[in-house]
Parts: C-alpha cells; structure tokens; sequence
C-alpha cells in the first residue's frame, strides 16, 4: 500500500514538473494529463486528492479549459483548500472574466499572491498606476522565483499599456532566464516590435519553441501584416487547421486565420473563417472578430446585430467598446459616447477614457477631449495620453503647446510618432529646416518604412527635381526589407501616374500582382485610364474593382464620379442606391454621396477633380497690415460677411512676397449696394453687382454676391465661391483675423509656393483661354504650377477665338505694365504661349519680345506700376476708371509732393497716356456710340404705316426706360457697334431655328419632351429680366456659336450645361447679369421659377424683346 502510495507521490510530482515547463511548450499540458490519467485517484490519500485536483485543474487551465478546470477544483473539500487553490481558483475566474468572483477568492489567499493578482486585475481595468503603487508594497525579498517572475510581468504590462516601453523591456529583462517562458517572451517581442524593431521581434519569437502555439502564430502574423506579408501569416495558420475536423481547440487558429484574410481583402474567406468556429456565440473573441468583420465590410447594421446578440452585452465592458468603435466611426459620436459612458466605473477605467478622448476628438470637441485624457490617472507619464493631447494642440493650431507635450514623453527622440509630430509642428512654425529634419528622422529610424517614406513624401511636396524623387522611391521599393511596405509601393505609382512617367504602366502592373488585395492600385489605373481619355476602359476597371472589392468604399464613390462626370446622373443615382443598400447604416458615407450630387454643375463646368467634390475648409491666423486693414475695416459695416480676397489675401501669408496693385472684397449681402453708393463706391458699367473706389493710389473693389435664393448654394457656403475661381491660391478669403481656404488646399499651395487649377486644367483653358496668361502672371512670381497644371500649358493646341481675344490682351496690358514684365515674357516663351495667344513669333531676345509685345498693344515705353496701385483700371474696360484713377493719383502727388509713382516724370508720362491707343480708342468708341443712335433714328423706314407705328412705339418705350434709370449709357445690355447700317436680330427666333435643326440630329438620343424643355430654358435664358437689342456686325456668327453651345449642353443630356450658354453668348454681345441668376441654371426649382417668369413675362409690355 505504501509503495502504491509513493509511486502515486512521484507520479503526481512528475506531471507537475511537465506542468511547469507547460508555459514554454503547450505540449506539456497533454504529457502531464496522461501521466494523472494513469494514477488511480481512489487509492490516494486527502492530500494526494487535494494534490491530484489541483494538478489536473492547472493542466486544464494550461489547456484552455476553465469549466472542466473549475469542476476538478470543486471535487476538493473546502476544508482543505488552502492559498495555492484559491490563487489557483481567482486565476480561472479572471480568465473567464468573472472578476468580482476572481477578487474575492484572492482575498482569502496569501497577501503577496493577492498583491501581485490584484495588480493583475487593476491592468485588465485599465488601471495601471493603481497596479504599480500595489506591486510598491509588495515584498520582493520573501517571493519565490515563480512569484518573482509574475512580479516583474505584471510591472512590464502596466508599463506597457502606458507606452512606456523601454522601462517595460527593463521588468522583461530582470527575469532569470530560467524562469523565462512564452508569456515574457511574447511580451518582450511586443515592446520590441513597438520601438520599430520588426526584424528582432519576428526572432524572439520564433526562438519559442512552441511556434505552433496559435498566440504565437498570430504575433507572427502581426509582424507580416505590418512588413505587407499578410499572405504568407494566413498560409501558416492554415497548416494548423484541420478543416475536416474543426474542434474548439482551433478557436484561436481561426481567428488569426480571419484577421490575415481581412488584411489581403478576402472578407468573405475571413466571414467563413469565423462562422466555422464551433460553438460561435458562446466564445467572446469570436463573436467580437464577426462582428469587426462585418465593419470592415461597411455592414454596419449586421455588426451592431452580432454585437448586440451576445447575451449580457450591456454590461460586458468588451462589447460596448466595440459598439462605440463603431458608432464613431459612421459620425454617430453622441451614441458612441453614450456607449462609453455605460461601461462600469469608466470615470477610472484608462481605458475607456482613452477611447472617449478619441471620440471627442474625432467629432471635434478638442476641450472636451482634452479634459477627458486629462483625466486619466497619471496622464502626465502616460505616453499614449500625453500624444493624444498634443495631436488635440496641433490641431488647434497651437504649435508650441504641442511641441511641449510631444517633448514631455519619455525619450521622445526615440518614440517615432513623438518625433515626427514635433516636425511637423516645427514644420507649422517654420522654425527650421524642414528638410534635413526628416532626412535625420530616416536616418533615426532606419529599420521604420514610416520614417523613410515621410523623408520622400515631404521631399516630393517642395520644388526638388522629380527625376531625384523618382531616384529614391525607386531605391525605396527595391529593398528588400521594404519590397513588400504597400504605402510605399503606392505612393510611388501615384507619383509616376501623376507625372504621366512612361514606367507608370509597369510599376502599376507589378503592385497589382504583389498586392492584389487592394483596391487602391485599381483606383490608380483607373485614373491612368482616366487621364488618357480612355472612359470606357476606366468604367470597366472600377466594375472589375467593384466585384473584386464588394465592401470598397472608396470604388463606389469612384464609380459614382465617374458617371457624374460623364453627365450620366440615372447611372450614378443607380450606383448610390445599390451602394446604400450595401452599406445600411454608414452615415459618413451618405454624407459623402450626398456632397458629390450637390455638386453635380460644378463637376461638369470645373472637370473632374477632388475640389469638385468635397470640402475641407482649413484656417490659419493672419497679420493684416494697416493699407489694407484700414480700408477693410471701413467695409465691415456693410450687411452680410465680407472677405477680402485675391493677392491681398496672399501677401498676408508668411514668406509670400506678393506685391499689392489693389484691394478685392467679396460681400455676400445684396443690401450692401445702398451702402456701398452712398460711400463714393462708383458701380461697374459691366456689372451689376461690382463696385469701385480709391484711396489714394489704392483701388478697393467690392462684388457682392448673394447666396440666399438657392438652398444647394447656402450649404456649400464659401466652397460654392472657391468653385468659380481659377487657382487655389486666388480661392483664399479672409476676414481681418484669419484666412479660410475652402478647398483645403490653397493655404498649403501658397505656403509652398505651388499653382493648382481648380478643375481641369485642359478643358478650363480651353473655356477660357486668358487663364494662360494669369497662369504665365503667378509662375513669373515665382509658383511652381503641379505637373497636370504644366501640362496642360504645354499641350494647349486650340485656337483663341474672337470674343477671347480682348481680354487676353487687356491682362497682357496690366501685367507687361508691372516689374515682372521680362520674366512673365519668359515664361510665355517657355511655355510656348507667346505665338499661340498673339500671332506672331517672338524675337531671338527677351528684351525685343517684350518690346515688339508692348507695340502691338499700345503700351507706351517706361510705363511701369508698383505695387500698391490701381493697375486693373488700365484695361480697355475700365476706361473711364483709369481715368479718374490718374487723375486722383496725380492730385494726391501734387499735395503730399510725395516721389511719382512711375519711373518718368508726370507730365512726360500724362501726354503719354493721351497718345496711348486704349484711350484713343475710347474716343472712337463714343462717336460711334452716337454715329450708332443717330443711324437708329434715320435707319430705313417700315414700308407701311402700321410697322412705323409699332416701330416707334417700342423706341419711345426704349427711351422712357433710359430716362427712368438716370443714364442712357446705363441700359444693360451689351451692344457691339456695327457699320452704317446695324441689323436687329430676333434671338429668339433664331434659338428656336437652332434647336430645330439640332432635334433632328439629336432625336435619336433625346427625348422630345427633355428638348422641349431645353429650348424653353435656353429662349428663358436670354429674355429673362430686361428687353435686349442686339446689332451685329455678323449675324452668322452669333448663330454659329448659339448652335455649337447648345448642341454641347444637349449631346451632354444637361440642362445644367446652359451655364456654359450663358456665358458664351454674354461674350457674344448678350448682356447677362452672371451674378443675378446662376442659381436658375443649377436647380430644378431655379428651372422651374425661370420658366414661369419667362411665360409671364410674355404678355408684359416691360419684358418684351426688342425683335424685328
């Protein structure tokens, strides 16, 4: 009997030597399970029982499974239960997430166990300065080496969780190595793979023996994910798994496997991955895996179902993080909050405050967020919280704040994301050289791809040879340890497709094959398609995405641009159907969808552009000086928002040296006009809704423009005015304080001196080919135009037509009249411009260029304006302006006896300007002007009575109106002076013969009622609001172009396109008011009121037009 009972002694004694070395290698655990198994248990003794139970529940535990772990505690009497079995019983009910249960059974336990376990417990909390001051009153001289090794994980998890991981790396290393086993291992591999280190940490941990362990499969996994090998992770978790015979013990191999499937893309492979777990519902990790994986799809509705159906998830602190995940990330903040804020005891969880910050944050409540983290016990060393608030600073704009919260984390010269937010402060601050920054920051973090590619990107974004940029990416992506990084990959096909670099097509085809899980290499060939006007080839590239990528949101919004674009709106209404469908729940991506059809005209008048889509307005502080401060303010009485804009606004950003030739003001309140008379404001002869004033030498023109009739422009806001200029830079308001950039982009552009187009270079200079010259004027100061922009200038091949050929002239005159002359001469030479606008080829230097320029159009020889003045009013147009301009210039001179403002004398430069042919011209004008009205009263007489009759009539009607508006010379219509005798034209008439003609060419694709509608529209269009006479020199000409606009709106099936008309037949010598009515031409209900304005209008006397 006794040698029974000793060989049953040291049988038990054996398995628990496996047992212990369990923790290296799992395998262990089964070794020391059949050892028991062998041991009849009702020849043992009560202590051997006790001894038995205790080693088959820490076997079990070992294993994995707690409940039959549990049942072979409870065979031992409570009698005999003593530390090690409560330790043993706190430790499985911690595990099972019973923590009231688990705290209890470690109080009746010895206290230094109970320490160190309730340090364990305060972690799991998010607790990690209470488990540190609990583990202070530890004893360390009376722990055995087992507790000593729990001692310093648990200080190296709390210091861990607080980011501090070069203290927790320390806690690791003090562990004997004896006593080492997978759990150190593993975290030790963590704090290593944090500090950027992904080679070192993928060695650590496969020098664990047990590598079939699935926690050790899955922190491979992550290291793979994170250097792009998330295929090579998904293929070893998958020799793991027998797929024939799925058991429970597979739970964590399978999980693993879904999150590697999720990251190559294959999110259905992943679904099915989680749903074959036995058992799903009752295992929380699994639920949770499902449930992110249907985020990830976009199915936002079936994530929250699957979350919500977990029993007890109300209270289950795990769940409702996850909820509020998700709540935040579809802008449902307030729910994500309230989600929060019902985790038990969250005012002390780290937890769950770190993740409210985030939510405050994300839905920009930066003081809220900032309290929240300030919250947070010991926030002061924590770095996670100290790099939140300084991201909450930086985005606020308070540079300097930041760069001191960055500064405060531990060794932030070695933390990557501290670091970098203090350059990029710096940065914000212009407070060093920002470019040999981030060369040190590459060469601090060799082994960080980040790091490396952040070097390159901001090197992209200054004006660095593209060819020394092609030189690095090239040598990046050709490393090996960077071969498979899929930004870095990425942002070098963007940067060839966006150069149109001959390689683009082959470095494309090469991603696609390495990362044919991302959507995004399919979005760049798309685009490439795009560029090259190959439509039908990008339509099928963004279906193939489509099917590839089902849950791709990014592809959906492609698709629908693409259709927009195309003038296809019942396709693009069909795509946002299916796609809301598909997505339920996602309100920051309708949100989106609903901005891209908002913006339906300004995508097909700007092209194809992300500007054309969504804004992100940005601000920035700015010092206005005292000449523009002072006229400004003046201004701000006026009803509505005023902002000033153009150069002004420029010359007020840091290191922009942008000369002042004059003040522009937008004011957005039609009551400002009566104000604006009544202080010396002169209205503009051109514009209903322009006016002008000096001060001095210094021009002030204000354009009110009134968004209050169109609820589609009121939401767009000050977005809707960025839309109607031409460059980024000219976009930029300011109100005195600050400067708003509506696209987002224009501050950046100025800052770094770069020209972007808003819209599509190509087809805006084909529109309106005088922004040639505006675009030659910004790259003589000195702007790098973006290589689409460059492009474009290059390629121009269409002719200058007629009615542009006046103002490409007049902005010739104002910027060959500045200092920047001979350089903006070089450039249209450069560009190729100068034959292509002018006629004629430039001369073999600069200097005869400009000469031979200035000659033909008129500008006499020394006439150089500085900065500070009233240039604009030298143009043809305002005539009478310049002028008075001169004149006022030259009485301020005389008075102040201050130094002339041009480089010859006064009286020298004044005969000058009476000789100059603009002014002459105006003469030559005004007598035809007259010639014109006495040729009207002698024209040819009606041959009989009743026509003589009706003919004065409407000419005595004309002329009471005249008299009634105060001016003759204010009648608001255009009129171009003809020969002797001038032809009236009924333009209605002859719309309705154009669209008569087009119907039959277009009746196959439109239907009649759509070209009805459109006729009406266009014949709305040009009688609205005023009785017209239009003379031309050539009746032909204006048929001519009235049928090629309006064939283009009609093959373009958009109504919305007569804008385009609008605009063409105003140069034509329509007289259209531009500001009074765009909004008839954008909306629906706008179409509607313009059409029942028109039909009543037919039978008023008022709004008769003036025909044959």
């Amino acid at each position: 009997m006794k040698a029974g009972i000793s060989k049953a002694k040291s049988q038990i004694d054996m398995a628990w030597d496996e047992i212990k070395q369990g923790a290296k290698d799992k395998h262990h655990y089964q070794t020391a399970l059949e050892i028991l198994n062998k041991i009849t248990f009702d020849n043992l003794n009560l202590k051997q029982k006790k001894n038995y139970c205790l080693a088959k529940a820490r076997v079990f535990e070992g294993q994995r499974n707690f409940a039959q772990a549990l049942q072979e505690l409870n065979k031992i009497s409570q009698s005999l239960w003593d530390d090690a079995i409560h330790h043993c019983h706190g430790s499985i009910l911690r595990k099972l997430g019973r923590s009231d249960d688990a705290n209890k059974a470690f109080s009746k336990a010895h206290h230094v166990l109970s320490l160190i376990d309730q340090a364990f417990d305060a972690i799991r909390k998010g607790q990690n300065i209470m488990a540190l001051q609990l583990l202070e009153k530890v004893d360390f001289r009376k722990l055995s080496p087992y507790e000593i090794r729990n001692y310093h994980l648990a200080k190296s998890s709390a210091l861990k969780n607080m980011a501090r991981y070069d203290e927790a790396l320390e806690e690791l290393d003090k562990i004997p190595e004896k006593l080492r086993n997978q759990s150190t291992e593993m975290s030790r591999a963590f704090c290593i793979e944090k500090q950027g280190d992904l080679k070192q940490a993928g060695r650590i941990l496969k020098n664990i023996s047990n590598e079939a362990d699935p926690k050790i499969v899955t922190a491979l996994s992550v290291l793979d994910d994170k250097k792009g090998k998330s295929k090579s992770a998904a293929f070893r978790i998958e020799e793991l798994i027998d797929f024939d015979n799925i058991t429970e013990a597979d739970t964590e191999n399978l999980i693993a496997l879904a999150r590697c499937r999720q990251k190559t893309g294959d999110l259905n492979a992943a679904k099915e991955a989680i749903q074959s777990i036995k058992n799903l519902y009752s295992n929380k990790k699994a639920v949770l895996a499902l449930a992110r994986i249907y985020a990830y799809m976009g199915k936002y509705s079936e994530a929250e179902a699957t979350i919500k159906g977990w029993s007890d998830w109300l209270k289950d602190k795990d769940m409702l993080l996850t909820l509020a995940r998700f709540n935040e990330e579809t802008d449902r903040f307030d729910s994500a909050s309230q989600n929060l804020m019902a985790i038990e005891d969250w005012e002390n969880d780290r937890i769950v405050l770190l993740a409210l910050g985030r939510c405050y944050y994300t839905a920009g409540k930066l003081g809220k967020a900032e309290k929240t983290f300030q919250k947070i016990e010991g926030w002061e060393e924590d770095s996670e919280v100290l790099l939140s608030l300084a991201y909450c600073k930086s985005t606020q704009k308070y540079y300097d704040e930041a760069i001191v919260y960055f500064q405060k984390i531990r060794n932030w010269q070695e933390n990557f994301h501290a670091s970098l937010g203090v350059i990029r402060c710096q940065q914000a601050l212009a407070e060093c050289n920002m470019e040999a920054s981030y060369e040190e920051l590459s060469k601090q973090f060799p082994h960080n791809p980040q790091a490396q590619l952040s070097a390159i990107v901001y090197q992209e974004s200054l004006d660095v040879d593209p060819e020394i940029i092609k030189r690095r990416y090239t040598k990046f992506v050709s490393k090996k340890k960077f071969s498979d990084y899929l930004p870095g990959y990425y942002n070098y096909c963007r940067f060839l497709v966006e150069r149109k670099d001959p390689l683009a097509w082959r470095y494309l085809h090469i991603a696609l094959k390495k990362f044919n899980y991302s959507a995004s290499f399919y979005l760049l060939k798309a685009k490439m398609y795009r560029e090259q006007d190959k439509l039908e080839e990008c339509l099928r590239t963004l279906i193939s995405s489509t099917q590839q990528f089902p849950f791709h949101v990014a592809t959906y919004l492609e698709l629908i641009r693409h259709h927009l674009l195309s003038g296809d709106v019942k396709k693009a209404a069909l795509v946002k159907k299916s796609c809301l469908a598909l997505f339920v729940g996602h309100k920051r991506l309708a949100h989106r969808i609903d901005k891209l059809f908002e913006t339906i005209p300004f995508i097909r008048v700007g092209g194809y552009h992300d500007l054309s889509i969504i804004s992100c307005e940005e601000e920035m502080s700015a010092d206005v000086p005292s000449y523009i401060q002072n006229p400004l303010q003046s201004l701000m009485p006026l009803p509505g928002k005023t902002y000033l804009v153009g150069s002004g606004v420029l010359a007020l950003i840091p290191g922009n040296e942008i000369p002042i030739y004059d003040v522009d003001v937008v004011n957005s309140s039609l009551e400002s006009a009566v104000h604006l008379k009544g202080n010396g404001f002169s209205s503009d002869r051109y514009h209903q809704y322009a006016y002008k004033k000096f001060l001095g030498p210094l021009s002030i023109d204000v354009l009110i423009v009134d968004n209050t009739d169109n609820e589609m422009i009121q939401r767009l806001g000050l977005f809707y005015h960025a839309l109607k200029r031409d460059f980024t830079i000219c976009s930029l308001l300011s109100d005195g304080k600050t400067i708003t950039d509506p696209t987002g982009m224009g501050i950046q552009d100025a800052i770094h001196r770069r020209l972007r187009m808003i819209g599509h270079a190509t087809l805006r200079f084909a529109e309106d080919p005088s922004l040639l010259v505006r675009a030659a004027y910004y790259i003589a100061l000195g702007y790098t135009p973006v290589p689409e922009l460059a492009s474009a200038m290059h390629k121009f091949k269409d002719k200058i037509g007629s009615l542009h050929i006046g103002h490409i002239e007049d902005l010739a005159r104002k910027y060959l009249s500045r200092d920047s002359a001979s350089e903006f001469i070089k450039v249209l030479e450069e560009y190729g411009l100068y034959q292509k606008l002018f006629g004629f080829a430039p001369q073999e230097t600069l200097r005869g260029s400009e000469q031979a320029l200035r000659e033909y159009l008129g500008i006499p020889e020394g006439l150089v304006t500085k900065p500070i003045n009233a240039t604009d009013t030298i143009a043809v147009e305002h005539k009478g302006a310049a002028k008075g301009a001169l004149l006022q210039e030259q009485s301020v001179q005389e008075k102040e006896n201050a130094p002339s403002l041009y480089q010859d004398e006064s009286e020298t430069l004044t005969q000058k300007m009476k000789e100059w042919t603009p002014f002459a011209e105006v003469a030559k004008r005004k007598q035809q002007r007259s010639e014109c009205r006495k040729n009207r009263e002698i024209s040819t007489p009606p041959e009989n009575d009743q026509e003589m009759r009706e003919t004065l009539n409407t000419q005595k009607n004309v002329m009471r109106r005249r008299k009634a508006k105060g001016k003759c010379n204010k009648l608001k219509a255009k009129v171009i002076v003809a020969d002797a005798q001038p032809e009236k034209i009924d333009v209605a008439k002859m719309v309705r013969n154009v669209v008569d003609k087009i119907s039959e060419e277009y009746s196959y694709d439109i239907h009649p009622i759509e070209l009805e509608t459109a006729k009406k529209l266009m014949i709305s269009i040009l009688k609205c609001e005023y009785q017209h006479i239009f003379i031309m020199k050539n009746k032909d000409v204006l048929e001519k172009k009235i049928y090629e606009l309006f064939s283009r709106a009609i093959y373009r099936k958009a109504p919305y396109q007569f804008l385009l008309c609008w605009n063409g037949c105003h140069s034509y010598g329509m007289r259209l008011d531009q500001t009074t009515y765009p909004h008839h031409a954008i909306s629906k209900e706008g179409i509607k009121s313009l059409m029942k304005s028109s039909t009543s209008s037919k039978n008023s006397k008022k709004r008769r037009l003036i025909s044959k």
